[in-house]
């Protein structure tokens, strides 16, 4: 009988770390999009006619294609937040478990809100260094869709990792993380090739701006069409 009890306790408690780490993932939600959230997307994240597009060419998800992730992560003084993100229902669970990943991390995030309380606003959005996927809108100074626009594209902090195209830095208060040496430097939030967030995403099979020639886009993560 005392070897049966001493084998239950062994067993609780080599259970106690995953049942530490399934606590992140029980708060971690995947929701339909609710009415009162749906009604306030009209015309700000979500278009009958994208903005800049012809008539008819640029089509935004249909609702039943998105849903609301909830979200928990780490602030930059590592207080436990809890954010809202839209992303298309296909990669719902990879970006949950992506971000648990990150969770596990402790790698600090400093918000993560819906581009509808910014107004639709990118430029707004990324000042504020904030964390967003769902945004259906044209690459500026273009006619494409924005990968966000199928909700498969997350960025990250854009703050400590901004997009550099011909000198120019957005948000511009990135211009302090623009450069190799600013980078190498693993500040908090920075994000670098390999690191634990590049490998989150990339074992899942999602691609990062960071790697890209031409321009560097150190937020952008995205996922193509499966």
């Amino acid at each position: 009988m005392l070897k049966l009890v001493a084998a239950l306790i062994a067993v609780c408690l080599l259970a106690l770390p995953s049942v530490a780490a399934t606590a992140v993932e029980r708060s971690s939600r995947i929701s339909p999009i609710p009415d009162d959230l749906w009604r306030s997307m009209q015309g700000v994240s979500w278009h009958d006619d994208v903005p800049g597009c012809g008539r008819g060419r640029c089509k935004c998800p249909r609702r039943g294609e998105l849903v609301l992730l909830s979200i928990p992560y780490v602030d930059f003084e590592g207080k436990e937040k809890t954010g809202r993100m839209v992303v298309h229902r296909d990669v719902a669970a990879e970006v949950l478990a992506i971000f648990e990943d990150l969770h596990r991390q402790k790698y600090p995030i400093n918000s993560i809100r819906l581009i509808d309380d910014f107004h639709g606003d990118d430029d707004a959005s990324m000042a504020a260094n904030n964390t967003s996927a769902f945004n259906c809108r044209l690459v500026p100074g273009s006619a494409a869709l924005s990968m966000h626009s199928q909700g498969r594209a997350v960025d990250i902090n854009p703050v400590q990792n901004p997009f550099i195209w011909r000198g120019t830095v957005r948000p511009p208060s990135g211009a302090s993380f623009d450069g190799k040496a600013e980078r190498i430097k693993r500040k908090p939030g920075v994000i670098t090739a390999g690191d634990g967030v590049t490998t989150a995403f990339s074992k899942r099979g999602w691609k990062w701006g960071g790697d890209w020639f031409s321009m560097k886009d150190y937020q952008h993560f995205f996922r193509g069409v499966r």
